[in-house]
């Protein structure tokens, strides 16, 4: 559940953020919050959403998106680094957001090792079939949201760019 709710919470907010033709500060402070949150969730959704929110800002540059998006990241993130602090573990949560990144080009690495060489790779991804729906639903139903999402952003891109040049 976790992940769908993750994946609607990351998309709803940055394609607001993208499409708003002048995004305030509060849209990129529910963007922030939005990927805060993420991050206290599962930390390597939060990355992945992460560099889609990059994609976006290099797209589509703004000073006051970027304000925004820190000032709301900023604020979701406070409280749970304070509960960290208070319990005496927030030094075991900067180090495991700081090695996620390696954590997740080491799964991707051994993925890939294990295609060519034609063995197992490190995890072994399920592919249900028909007789799965439910499984099915869950496996396939979020790429495809991401990979709508991604064609949603680059129309409005081609979009703001056709316009621009007819200005």
């Amino acid at each position: 559940a976790f992940y769908g709710f993750c994946v609607v919470l990351n998309a709803s907010a940055q394609i607001r953020l993208a499409s708003a033709k002048t995004p305030g500060t509060w849209d990129g402070a529910h963007t922030g919050a939005a990927l805060a949150l993420t991050f206290q969730i599962r930390a390597d959704f939060g990355y992945v959403f992460l560099a889609s929110l990059i994609v976006v800002l290099l797209l589509l540059p703004d000073r006051e998106r970027v304000k925004g998006i820190a000032a709301g990241f900023a604020a979701a993130t406070l409280p749970f680094a304070a509960a960290a602090a208070s319990g005496g573990y927030l030094g075991l949560v900067i180090r495991q957001y700081a090695d996620y990144p390696l954590l997740l080009a080491e799964f991707l690495l051994n993925g890939l090792r294990g295609l060519k060489q034609g063995g197992a790779p490190l995890a072994v991804l399920q592919r249900p079939g028909p007789n799965d729906p439910t499984m099915a639903a869950l496996v396939y139903v979020p790429p495809a949201i991401i990979a709508a999402y991604a064609i949603f952003i680059l129309t409005g891109v081609r979009r703001r760019l056709a316009q621009d040049r007819e200005i």
